[in-house]
Parts: C-alpha cells; sequence; structure tokens
C-alpha cells in the first residue's frame, strides 16, 4: 500500500516583496518522489525535477506560475518505467542544476539497468545542448 502523501505534492511560491502566495502548483500522481526545487540565479525561472511511479519527469515555470516546458525523460533517454521509486528512500532519482546562460544539466539515473544520464538542456532553445 502507497502512503497517501505520495499521490499529491502542492507547491507554493510567495513574493519576497510582499510575502503574499503568487501561485500554486499541483503535482497530482501514483507515487510522486520529489527533492529539490532549483531556481536561476534571476529566481524568475524554477525546474522542478521529480519522479512519478517510473516515470521521470520536469516541470519549468516563471515566477508567473506559467509552464515554460514540461519535460518526460522516460522519451529523452528511453528509459522504461521499471526504475519505481524506492519506499523510505525520498531521492526521485533526477536532479538539475542551473548553470551558466539560465541552461539546465539534468541528471536521471534508471536503477535496474544501472544507467546515468546527464545532458544540458535550454529551455529558452527548447533543445538538449550537450
Amino acid at each position: 500500500m502507497i502512503d497517501s502523501r505520495f499521490l499529491h505534492i502542492k507547491i507554493q511560491q510567495y513574493s519576497l516583496v510582499t510575502f503574499k502566495m503568487v501561485h500554486e502548483y499541483d503535482i497530482k500522481g501514483t507515487f510522486v518522489v520529489l527533492n529539490e526545487i532549483e531556481q536561476n540565479y534571476a529566481g524568475d525561472v524554477m525546474c522542478i525535477p521529480y519522479q512519478d511511479n517510473g516515470i521521470f519527469k520536469a516541470y519549468i515555470i516563471d515566477n508567473k506560475g506559467t509552464t515554460i516546458k514540461d519535460m518526460d525523460f522516460n522519451q529523452i533517454c528511453e528509459f522504461d518505467e521499471r526504475s519505481k521509486p524506492i519506499m523510505g528512500f525520498y531521492q526521485p532519482m533526477i536532479t538539475a542544476c542551473f548553470i551558466q546562460n539560465d541552461d539546465i544539466f539534468f541528471s536521471v539515473h534508471h536503477r535496474f539497468d544501472n544507467i546515468q544520464k546527464s545532458f544540458i538542456y535550454s529551455y529558452k532553445e527548447d533543445q538538449i545542448l550537450s
């Protein structure tokens, strides 16, 4: 039985000027594991990498709550859905980090095939750079 806290994650963005909530974002799924939300240097774009029961995903959203990109890493990395989250281990096996030019470095791990795929993605150009 899956704990109900893994079915839904709610993310709330607050203004650092007014301290009021500016956007609320819901991630719903079967077994959602999310560890960190990354933010670019300017603070106007966030990347939310997560896993939902073997499906690796990331949302890139701006500070107004607009979705810039909804990424499916199973398709990009050619991974199947066997690499499911491990109960009690709260790492989604996908990470993201903003680097120079606001590009994003992604790393995704398929635990059964023991494959780690890493690449740099430009959300401005909507393409994988390396």
